[in-house]
């Protein structure tokens, strides 16, 4: 099997109204990171859990490419 995702953990980041994800674990705020539907967006934490972007849409794209990413860890 190619080793198509060399990354094995992802981190979401809400972004422009949808929930995306990066490759590698969370990065400090204000880094800029490329998500897995070629989106560039910087960093930032979201504490409060009651948050609205915490229920914004997954990007589907990245939801499908995050899917493939746990399904090699199983």
């Amino acid at each position: 099997m190619s080793d198509t995702f060399p990354y094995h953990s992802y981190t979401w980041l809400p972004h422009d109204g949808a929930r995306h994800a990066y490759p590698g674990e969370k990065r400090p705020d204000g880094q800029a990171v490329t998500t897995y539907c070629r989106l560039t967006a910087t960093t930032t934490t979201y504490d409060n859990p009651r948050a609205p972007e915490r229920l914004w849409p997954e990007c589907p794209t990245c939801k499908t490419l995050v899917d493939q990413v746990a399904d090699r860890r199983a």
